[in-house]
């Protein structure tokens, strides 16, 4: 994909991430769309930001490095959420003369199938965008990933914290020598904050 189309691109990354979240709002039966909208009390939404490392599956690709990541959950139910999240990470390029810095944008559905007092366990799915940019050049504008994460929740009043692994295979690709270069998996920490 060539510079001049990356605004475009990036432009749509926001589209995808609003159109595949509500769906899920939608889906989990929050009712009709305007009825959802009115609903939402975002003072019941989680903000967290965490760090931790993503690697690369492939062989040609970027070498492992730092992830950070920031996340926006709403809760439908107290085993059912969507979330969006934004997760960029520091790697050398397959290329070895510059960084790799990717832009990941997803939107997710979360659910929780084992909840106590203390712990909770929770699975997530969704679908996202990612461009990948080269300190030297733009490495790959377009692709598409689907995020597949497990993770455990531990909430003490208004502070949590919540280990989080991420598997996320990632079509259309053009970082290395085949189409699975951008396959990855991200182990992050975030702390979870009351969004308002």
């Amino acid at each position: 994909m060539s510079r001049n189309n990356f605004p475009r691109a990036f432009g749509n990354a926001f589209g995808n991430l609003y159109i595949w979240t509500f769906a899920a709002v939608i889906f989990a039966g929050v009712g009709h769309p305007w009825a959802a909208l009115t609903k939402m009390d975002m003072e019941r939404a989680k903000f967290s930001v965490g760090a931790g490392s993503m690697a690369y599956l492939a062989q040609q690709s970027p070498s492992t490095g730092l992830a950070l990541d920031t996340r926006l959950e709403y809760p439908l139910n107290p085993n059912l959420a969507v979330e969006g999240a934004a997760t960029t990470a520091f790697s050398q390029s397959v290329r070895g003369e510059s960084e790799t810095i990717p832009l990941l944008l997803d939107g997710s559905v979360k659910v929780r199938p084992v909840r106590s007092d203390k712990v909770d366990l929770y699975a997530a799915a969704g679908l996202g965008y990612g461009a990948y940019l080269g300190t030297q050049r733009l490495e790959d504008g377009a692709t598409f990933g689907i995020p597949l994460s497990v993770g455990a929740e531990w909430q003490r009043k208004n502070l949590g914290f919540a280990p989080r692994f991420t598997y996320r295979p990632v079509f259309g690709d053009q970082l290395g020598t085949s189409q699975s270069d951008a396959d990855s998996w991200t182990a992050v920490l975030d702390v979870q904050l009351p969004f308002l």
